[in-house]
C-alpha cells in the first residue's frame, strides 16, 4: 500500500482559479479534438454532439468510484488501474474531493506488428461532492492494486441525515 499526497485547501476560493484554469485547458483540448473529428468525418454538420462526446471519451476518463458514508468519515474508492502514485493528484476541499491523474502506456519492446491497441493517454478528472463538510486536515489517501482509497473525516464528526423519500 502506497500513500498518496493530498493537497488540503480549507478555503475553496483559493483553489478555484487553478482548478478552473485546468478545466478550461481540458475543454480546449476536447474542443480541438472534436473539430479534428468533424474534419476527419468530411465536415458534415449535424453531428456536433456526437463528435464532442467522442473527443471527450478519447481524452478523458471517468473512473468507476464509490462513496461510503460512515458515522464520522467518508470513504471514497476510485478505480485507477495502471496508475502509480506519481500519476495521481488529490485535492481535499471542505465540501468535495478532486481526483486528477494521467494515464499513459509505453511499449517496452518494438518487436512484432501491432494489430490493435486499446491503450491510450487520458486525463482523469473527477470531482466528488460530499453530503457533509469534512476536515481537510484529516484526509488521507492510499493506493493499492489499482484502487485509490481516500478517507475523509467529517468536520466535527457530524453525521448527515438522509432525506425522506
Amino acid at each position: 500500500m502506497s500513500n498518496v499526497t493530498v493537497h488540503k485547501i480549507a478555503q475553496p476560493e483559493k483553489a478555484a482559479e487553478p482548478l478552473l484554469a485546468e478545466i478550461e485547458k481540458l475543454l480546449a483540448e476536447i474542443k480541438e479534438r472534436a473539430f479534428n473529428i468533424f474534419q476527419w468525418k468530411g465536415s458534415v454538420h449535424g453531428h456536433e454532439l456526437e463528435n464532442w462526446l467522442e473527443a471527450e471519451r478519447e481524452i478523458t476518463c471517468c473512473p468507476t468510484s464509490e462513496l461510503v458514508e460512515k458515522e464520522s468519515e467518508f470513504d471514497l474508492n476510485v478505480a485507477v488501474p495502471g496508475m502509480e502514485v506519481k500519476d495521481i493528484e488529490i485535492t481535499a476541499l471542505p465540501e468535495s474531493i478532486v481526483v486528477k491523474g494521467h494515464t499513459h502506456h509505453q511499449r517496452e519492446k518494438n518487436e512484432g506488428t501491432i494489430h490493435f491497441s486499446e491503450f491510450s493517454e487520458k486525463e482523469l478528472f473527477r470531482q466528488v461532492a460530499l453530503p457533509a463538510a469534512i476536515d481537510v486536515d484529516k484526509v488521507s489517501a492510499h493506493l493499492e492494486k489499482g484502487m485509490l482509497q481516500i478517507v475523509a473525516r467529517k468536520k466535527g464528526g457530524v453525521t448527515t441525515v438522509p432525506l425522506a423519500a
